[in-house]
């Protein structure tokens, strides 16, 4: 899938998922957000997160994900549950310079950023984010709207429950 995407969320984490749906081969139609206070060049808000449904026919979108960070992992949900139904597609997102077993499932929704190994039989669920660097190996599992933070590992045969992410963050 190509064409223009439209990005829920247009804050930080918003913006990196515009540059990842760039490389991917994605046009960035615009952002919703909570209000429209944030509208820049840089960051175009075409109308609240609530408009959605409308934004869709006029702006011509062909598929939408959800640009909000860890910092709303309930949000995350309700954002995605939002875009199904509206039956806007929900393009996964991995990035080129991402390594992907031909065995693992990205579900969708999910955003892979760069650097990232996705090992034998690794399941990523629908609207999961895994972060730069993010190495899982073979057998893990990565529920619904789960978020991994950059360089996180994760060994053989590890679930991470839907939802989940907060305070994840690799061990040094």
């Amino acid at each position: 899938m190509s064409g223009r995407l439209l990005i829920l969320g247009a804050g930080g984490h918003g913006r990196a998922v515009a540059d990842l749906a760039r490389a991917c081969g994605f046009t960035v139609a615009g952002f919703t957000d909570r209000s429209l206070a944030a509208s820049s060049p840089r960051t175009p808000i075409l109308g609240t997160d609530a408009e959605l449904a409308a934004l869709i026919r006029p702006q011509q979108i062909d598929g939408g994900v959800v640009g909000v960070g860890n910092t709303a992992l309930a949000r995350r949900a309700q954002l995605y549950d939002v875009l199904v139904a509206a039956g806007v597609p929900q393009p996964a997102l991995v990035h080129p310079r991402a390594i992907a077993s031909p065995s693992c499932a990205v579900g969708p929704g999910a955003v892979v950023f760069a650097g990232s190994v996705l090992g034998n039989d690794v399941r990523i669920g629908v609207n999961a984010v895994l972060y730069s660097g993010v190495v899982i190996e073979h057998e893990c599992e990565i529920g619904d709207h789960g978020y991994l933070s950059p360089g996180v590992v994760l060994s053989g045969q590890v679930t991470v429950e839907a939802e989940a992410g907060e305070g994840i963050t690799p061990r040094g």
